[in-house]
Order: structure tokens, then C-alpha cells, then sequence
């Protein structure tokens, strides 16, 4: 029997003007899961358990195998590297639901990186990362980077590009203050309120103040980052 143990960091997504596409991990929250991998047992995943210190908040928290976050994306990365055998997990949710910090994507990051460490030749930050958007899907009903990104990956990070990712360099003195208002809205819902259309001059003045947001977290200039939030 193979174990592991994987803690994966809470996340701010949707960072200021960066919507679905900058976002930043921090320390002080986040999810472990526990993976126990019995080769010779009988194939499947199931959720063994699920622990947090948030109340009511583990019972409503999907045991089923094909609703829970970090089983589906354990799953798909069995699937898409052919193992076998019968894979265990437990899960200590640090992260309270539906709190706007990415407790879905820690999860389901947690769970892949714990399954990599039991391979023989783990595989790269970038393949796992697809897995692990897998468990984002069922949670949100699409599959967007700017949690699960730098969850994985820790720090600040913009998804330029399909398939191009960059870790964007914070000054020193720049800090963010989280403040919980302990609501839970989850994010299929407050997706499916958005407008599906954007006016041409609201479209050109978020995109500069995107890059002029970007552009000062690179170069420390506090005046261009107060500007562009």
C-alpha cells in the first residue's frame, strides 16, 4: 500500500481586474487530503472521510465519488494515466465552503499532487494541473485556472494564454487583508448572474487597467497600482 499526504493553500481569484484569470495563493488556510493506494484492491475511488472545523460545514461536503472535488479530479488522473487499483482519501477542509477562496480547487489540487508523490515518476506541475481542473468543473460548472493555478503553483499568477501560465513577481510591502463576512455564495450561482455581454468602451478601459495593474505589480509602482484598482 502506497500513502501520502498533500496540503494545497486557500486562493483569491478574480484579483482586482484580472476576472477568470489572475490569482494569488496565501498562507493561513488551505485543505489536506490523506490518499492510501492499494494496488491489489479493488479498482475505484471513494471518499473515506471529511473533517473541518467549520460546524455543519463537513456534512455538506459530497462523500459521492462523482460529486466530491478531489475525487473526481483524482479520478481523471487515474484515468488518464492508467492506473490501478483501489485509492482511499480523507479530507481535512481548512477552508470554509463557499467563502470566495478557492476551497473546491484546494481540494481537488491537494488530492493530485498526493496521488504524484506515489508515482514512481511523478508527473509535471502542468499535466497534474488538468487533472485537478477537472474537480473545478463539477464545482463550478466550467473550468477556470485563476484558483487552481496558483494553488498549485503558490504566488501570483496570470493565465496569459491556453496553455501559457506566468508566475507575476509582488513587491515586498504589498499585502492583502482577507476579510470573511461568513457567507457562503457558491460560485456556479454567482456565475450564472453575470451578463453575457460587455460594452466595447467598458471592455478597452478594463483591459488597460489590467495590464497598468500587472505592469505595477512588476515594476513596484504604487501610484499605477492604486490607478488601475
Amino acid at each position: 500500500m502506497k500513502r501520502a499526504k498533500a496540503f494545497a493553500p486557500a486562493s483569491v481569484a478574480n484579483v482586482a481586474v484580472g476576472f477568470d484569470i489572475l490569482g494569488f495563493s496565501f498562507v493561513g488556510a488551505g485543505d489536506t487530503v490523506e490518499l492510501q493506494w492499494s494496488e491489489g484492491g479493488p479498482a475505484g475511488v471513494t471518499v473515506t472521510g471529511v473533517r473541518s472545523p467549520y460546524g455543519e460545514a463537513a456534512k455538506k461536503i459530497p462523500v459521492d465519488s462523482l460529486r466530491n472535488t478531489a475525487a473526481v479530479s483524482l479520478q481523471a488522473m487515474i484515468n488518464g494515466l492508467g492506473l490501478e487499483g483501489e485509492f482511499r482519501l480523507s479530507i481535512d477542509k481548512g477552508i470554509p465552503l463557499s467563502s470566495g477562496m478557492g476551497g473546491s480547487a484546494a481540494s481537488a489540487v491537494a488530492a493530485v499532487v498526493a496521488l504524484n508523490a506515489c508515482l514512481a515518476k511523478p508527473r509535471p506541475w502542468t499535466e497534474i494541473l488538468a487533472y485537478a481542473l477537472e474537480g473545478e468543473r463539477v464545482a463550478s460548472g466550467s473550468t477556470h485556472l485563476d484558483n487552481v493555478l496558483p494553488c498549485l503553483r503558490g504566488g501570483m499568477n496570470l493565465v496569459a494564454a491556453p496553455g501559457h501560465y506566468v508566475q507575476i513577481p509582488v513587491p515586498e510591502d504589498l499585502h492583502c487583508a482577507l476579510i470573511h463576512p461568513e457567507l457562503e455564495i457558491q460560485t456556479r450561482y454567482a456565475r450564472s448572474v453575470l451578463a453575457e455581454t460587455t460594452p466595447l468602451a467598458q471592455h478597452v478601459k478594463q483591459s488597460a487597467y489590467l495590464g497598468g495593474f500587472i505592469a505595477g505589480l512588476w515594476t513596484s509602482d504604487w501610484e499605477l497600482l492604486r490607478a488601475t484598482l
